[in-house]
């Protein structure tokens, strides 16, 4: 199963996807620090902000699949044989890149989904 948790969750198969400490195969599915500026100034549209902040992740996720296809391979095979838990800042049930990352996972590749991990 592929989970999700704030940050400072730190049970097994914990995998850090913030753009700030995420290191090996975990930044590939960090947001860029544009990204993050952006959306924490709001300078995205005002209209429609958090999806045009997910139109941005997908695309970086999908150009980002076709150099490393091997991490979104390995994200998906945890999550099936064991399970993985991906953590980032964002509080518990807020918009966040983490939920994203979970969707396109189970949309693209049948990733099951665990939901979010109690701390």
């Amino acid at each position: 199963m592929l989970y999700t948790a704030q940050f400072r969750y730190s049970g097994p198969y914990r995998l850090d996807i913030t753009v700030k400490s995420a290191v090996g195969w975990g930044a590939v599915f960090a947001p860029t620090w544009e990204m993050v500026r952006a959306y924490k100034r709001r300078n995205l549209n005002p209209q429609d902000f958090d999806n045009e902040y997910a139109s941005q992740y997908y695309a970086l996720l999908i150009s980002r699949y076709s150099t490393n296809e091997w991490a979104f391979k390995m994200l998906h095979d945890k999550a099936v044989t064991e399970s993985v838990t991906v953590v980032c800042f964002c509080r518990k049930g807020n918009f966040c890149h983490r939920y994203l990352l979970c969707d396109f996972m189970r949309h693209n590749w049948g990733t099951p989904l665990g939901g979010e991990r109690r701390i």
